[in-house]
């Protein structure tokens, strides 16, 4: 059975494609930021830069405000506003290899 991920922008353009690929779970994990801090790399087993990717399941208004990137053994959360969380925040995530 066919499977994958595809996201297209507003425009309608394709910005994702992985549908020539099987996706795995990998497993989940909780970030916190603490009151200003804007950058945390969190180490987790069998993650990739060129193989994985990170999606943020937390519900909340301000959850586009936060990103995540994969690196070799683990992946990096960021805030991307330039002064820091404003408050204490954890977000919950989900990992996904693609092969």
């Amino acid at each position: 059975m066919p499977q994958g991920l595809q996201c297209w922008d507003s425009a309608g353009r394709i910005v994702v494609d992985l549908s020539d690929f099987s996706i795995r779970y990998i497993g989940s994990a909780s970030v916190t930021f603490a009151t200003g801090e804007s950058s945390k790399n969190i180490s987790f087993s069998g993650v990739s830069q060129d193989g994985s990717f990170i999606t943020i399941v937390t519900q909340g208004l301000d959850v586009n405000e936060f990103f995540c990137r994969a690196f070799n053994g683990g992946f990096t959360a960021m805030y991307l506003p330039v002064n820091g969380v404003p408050f204490p925040r954890t977000l919950n995530v989900e990992i996904y290899n693609f092969q």
